[in-house]
């Protein structure tokens, strides 16, 4: 009911230009995370096909090959990419993280970043999880923790096994 009355406001608030409703040519090939965005609104239209995301190295690589037109990236992976030679532009800025990115630690805390010691922190490979946990680590020069690679609809699932103490997410 949430997200049906988010999508309604969004409507409302984010008219569709007429330029991509249903015509006759291809419809953009879009790439997104799956966390409600106003943007997404445009599926229903017929000009813009979304499609779900991994992570952001991941639709890099989909914009690489041709298989997405243009996609959502976070700031690590659209930097990677570029450092690497791809060809992007920053055509919309979605949103700015400020307060819904964290470091949960099993059990109490984290009180300081030294909690981390001995800890294994699921982190999405490439994205700014995993840029912050590094500089988090280096920081505060904490030497045995271990960054454990996590597909990001895989977190809960290592969370609830036990196979990662601490994760640091987003959204």
């Amino acid at each position: 009911l949430l997200l049906v009355l988010l999508a309604v406001l969004a409507s409302l608030a984010f008219p569709v230009p007429s330029a991509i409703l249903p015509s006759s040519s291809p419809p953009l090939r879009l790439g997104f995370f799956l966390e409600p965005q106003p943007f997404q609104l445009l599926c229903s239209y017929g000009g813009v096909q979304c499609i779900p995301q991994p992570s952001g190295l991941v639709a890099v690589s989909a914009l690489c090959s041709g298989l997405l037109d243009a996609s959502v990236l976070g700031s690590v992976p659209w930097a990677t990419a570029v450092s690497r030679g791809v060809e992007l532009s920053t055509d919309y800025i979605v949103h700015v993280k400020h307060s819904d990115q964290g470091l949960l630690v099993r059990g109490r805390g984290p009180a300081s970043p030294l909690d981390l010691s001995g800890k294994r922190v699921g982190v999405a490979f490439g994205s700014t999880a995993h840029a912050a946990t590094v500089f988090l680590t280096e920081l505060f020069a904490i030497r045995n923790v271990r960054v454990v690679f996590v597909e990001p609809t895989r977190i809960l699932e290592k969370w609830d096994s036990g196979d990662i103490d601490a994760v640091y997410c987003w959204g």
